[in-house]
């Protein structure tokens, strides 16, 4: 995956955040950016962005919590799951926003 991709697919992730989280902050951690859904309070957490050299992911924070009808999660830990994508189209077909959004719902 070129850098152009990457980049592509990165902006998106952060402009649908901010679509659904209107008040939300990136924090550079971990060698990617992590999403607080409210600025103020890192306890508003959902997950992060990450990019590597074939693929961006979106990980969320309680992803082994939220159902998963498609497939679309990945990942055994205890808690995180992520959405691999691979182009920007990946962002809609694997249902990206629902996904961030029942994140949310699990912060209460």
């Amino acid at each position: 995956m070129d850098d152009r991709t990457k980049n592509a697919i990165t902006q998106t992730l952060i402009e649908l955040s901010l679509d659904l989280f209107p008040d939300a902050a990136f924090v550079d951690k971990y060698g990617g950016q992590l999403i607080q859904t409210n600025a103020d309070d890192p306890d508003t957490q959902v997950g992060g962005i990450f990019a590597y050299t074939n693929h961006v992911t979106l990980e969320l924070s309680q992803g082994a919590l939220l159902d998963d009808p498609d497939g679309a999660l990945a990942g055994k830990g205890k808690f995180r799951r992520h959405i691999k994508l691979s182009s920007l189209s990946e962002v809609e077909s694997k249902g990206v926003r629902e996904m961030l959004q029942a994140a949310n719902e699990l912060n209460g």
